[in-house]
């Protein structure tokens, strides 16, 4: 599945992140949704700071 919604992206088992076509980051799930969806949120300010 590809998407940008986060939520969305919480019930898969993994998410990664891309750039200009490249992966720049890669996370598999080991929590339940709720934990996940928090992480991907975590990865995607990070990426925003950045500049990513």
């Amino acid at each position: 599945m590809v998407t940008h919604d986060a939520s969305a992206a919480s019930f898969c088992g993994r998410v990664v992140f891309l750039k200009d076509g490249k992966v720049i980051k890669e996370i598999k799930k080991e929590a339940e949704n709720d934990e996940f969806y928090q992480q991907i949120l975590g990865e995607l300010s990070a990426f925003r700071r950045l500049g990513a």
